[in-house]
């Protein structure tokens, strides 16, 4: 999934059963309890674990009260040590000092607690204001 923006949703990004699957370029504004689930359906035999997915260059705009345990689920039965986080920016609108999420893996270049300066998010408007540190990230970086 690649240069969407979502607004809301209890759960915008949910890897479910998956064997590798990315999402990049995506803006994410006010998640509700997480911004990202990974879980697993089927355990019968021949069903993998959920494992291998990515997740690059989005931005998550989040309130804190709104967040469940740092914005990421993580099911049984999965395998999220194999999934890979690599620079995100990730802040929490009210509290910027709690903006770091609570990854499964340690996220390779992520930025967190810098407001990414949209114009209008109230009004829908997600484009960049000039000077902001997340000019390559979200949905309008996707090239």
């Amino acid at each position: 999934m690649e240069g969407c923006t979502i607004v809301g949703s209890s759960a915008p990004i949910v890897f479910v059963g998956v064997d590798g699957a990315t999402v990049r370029y995506n803006t994410i504004y006010r998640p509700g309890r997480y911004a990202i689930r990974i879980l697993q359906e089927k355990n019968e035999a021949g069903f993998l674990p959920c494992r291998k997915g990515v997740f690059e260059r989005n931005i998550v705009v989040f309130h804190s009260s709104e967040w469940v345990t740092g914005g990421v689920n993580v099911g049984g039965n999965t395998a999220p040590d194999t999934f890979t986080f690599a620079n995100n920016l990730w802040y929490c609108e009210d509290r910027p000092n709690r903006s770091a999420p609570q990854l499964p893996t340690v996220e390779k270049g992520g930025l967190t607690g810098k407001n990414p300066l949209f114009i209008n998010p109230a009004k829908g408007n997600f484009q960049l204001e000039p000077g902001s540190p997340a000019i390559d990230y979200g949905a309008h970086a996707l090239r």
